[in-house]
């Protein structure tokens, strides 16, 4: 009868180190999940730390060249060739009157003909401009009080 008690008592502790192998393992195999994930999201930020630091580096170089007067803006060296009003499709001309880009507060931009014609139509005439690309409405009453978008004039 003493041999069946321990037998039992054996197979009981057998079964709870068993349970508590598993138990481990389940543990251990979640802890290296996220020690994984941790390594990926280190990598991650790694890669998007060198990215920005590569554009700083960049940038850097730019402000120094344009500080000595040897490069133009980088807004001018990556403009379009011709950029080109969104409504009458005509290229934009520094210092022609109507013809030069207008910025409105949206961040679009189209010639002064354009704007000025799109506002005058009778829906819009009596109120503040709005942008014939997306209909935002500003603050400004008139096409000559918007800035001019030198980036976009040849």
């Amino acid at each position: 009868m003493l041999l069946c008690v321990e037998s039992d008592i054996l197979w009981k502790r057998l079964g709870v180190a068993f349970r508590l192998r598993d138990t481990l393992r389940r543990i251990l195999a979640r802890e290296r999940e996220a020690g994984e994930t941790a390594v990926a999201d280190l990598e991650e930020t790694r890669r998007q730390l060198h990215h920005v630091t590569a554009r700083l580096r960049q940038l850097e170089e730019e402000r120094e060249q344009m500080a000595l007067g040897w490069a133009p803006p980088p807004s001018v060296v990556n403009a379009p060739a011709a950029a080109a009003c969104p409504v009458c499709t005509d290229h934009y001309q520094a210092f022609v009157p109507g013809r030069e880009a207008r910025i409105m507060a949206c961040g679009h931009s189209a010639c002064g003909e354009c704007l000025d014609s799109w506002n005058k139509q009778p829906a819009r005439s009596n109120g503040p401009l709005h942008c014939p690309t997306c209909r935002f409405s500003s603050d400004v009453y008139t096409v000559e009080a918007l800035p001019r978008n030198f980036a976009l004039m040849q």
